[in-house]
């Protein structure tokens, strides 16, 4: 049942954080967002975890253990242009950017603010909850570039206010494009056009891009990064974080960088499961419970490959 408009959650808060999960493999990375989001907190706010189909049962019980809010829903319900997609892109087989534009139907609350999984705070999110949003701008955002306005806005992070005419705004103009259109657009992309002129900005380096950090490290004053977003490959719960060939190729040469920099959700992770953690970063893995898709659990750091062609 839809609850009304400004009602509040299933606490009765009137703000909440959320995430979407298109698939049981980012369990380990909702968790720890949960948990650093959790660790900082001064406001006890709802935390919602909206899930495609794919995401199994035993997965979603290991989120209700952790007193979130889950949602599951069929993206492809009454969306046969989508579901015939799936065929032809990887990236609509679990359905993630048609989840993530569900989010904004959840009227109950008053201003939410959604966050990829792959995002992790290293101080408080709360600040968040205080960035301007509007009718005329319903949602604040931090900037792609630092120097290049025109390169518009990371839609990794954004704070708004729900709007079920902004969602069937944004459908409408979704399922008004032609495939190939479709093929050719990443939902970032889409929210750029779709808020063009119409956002407000938050500082940069409040959640900043791994990969700006790790190669513009002496740029950026670091106590001032509230988190960071590891969008890309390899993320830190990959069993590949620790090799050359998985990060882009201009990375590469960084790799030592980067297996420094992941040390700190590593910590938040052991932090998190209570486990000791191991001395040698070769050591490092999830347990079995937050490890769905068992690739620590079959994996043996002794003879992994971790050279490139």
């Amino acid at each position: 049942m839809e609850k009304a408009p400004g009602s509040g959650g299933p606490t009765g808060c009137r703000e909440a954080f959320l995430t979407v999960m298109g698939d049981d493999g980012f369990l380990a990375g909702v968790l720890i967002l949960l948990h650093t989001v959790r660790k900082y907190a001064t406001v006890d706010r709802d935390f919602i975890v909206v899930v495609s189909t794919e995401v199994t049962e035993p997965i979603i019980e290991r989120l209700l253990q952790e007193c979130v809010r889950v949602i599951q829903l069929d993206p492809f319900y009454k969306n046969e242009l989508a579901r015939q997609l799936v065929s032809r892109s990887e990236r609509y087989r679990s359905g993630y950017w048609v989840i993530k534009m569900y989010v904004w139907r959840l009227e109950e609350y008053s201003k939410l603010v959604y966050i990829d999984g792959d995002v992790y705070f290293r101080s408080s999110a709360d600040p968040l909850f205080c960035a301007p949003a509007d009718v005329k701008a319903p949602i604040a955002v931090t900037p792609r570039s630092s120097q290049d306005k025109s390169a518009g806005f990371n839609a990794g992070m954004f704070i708004y206010l729900p709007s079920r005419s902004v969602y069937q705004d944004i459908m409408s103009r979704f399922l008004g494009m032609s495939e190939e259109q479709m093929l050719g657009t990443s939902e970032q992309d889409f929210l750029n056009l779709h808020f063009k002129g119409a956002y407000n900005l938050i500082p940069i380096d409040f959640l900043m891009k791994h990969r700006r950090m790790v190669k513009e490290k002496g740029l950026w004053d670091i106590n001032r990064v509230h988190g960071y977003h590891m969008n890309g490959n390899p993320k830190p719960w990959s069993t590949m974080w620790r090799t050359a060939c998985a990060y882009p190729k201009d990375h590469q040469k960084l790799i030592k960088q980067y297996e420094e920099f992941y040390l700190e959700w590593w910590q938040y992770y052991y932090e998190y499961s209570g486990e000791t953690m191991p001395d040698k970063h070769e050591d490092y893995r999830l347990t079995p419970m937050d490890d769905p898709t068992g690739k620590f659990s079959n994996w043996d750091p002794s003879v992994a490959d971790r050279s490139c062609p």
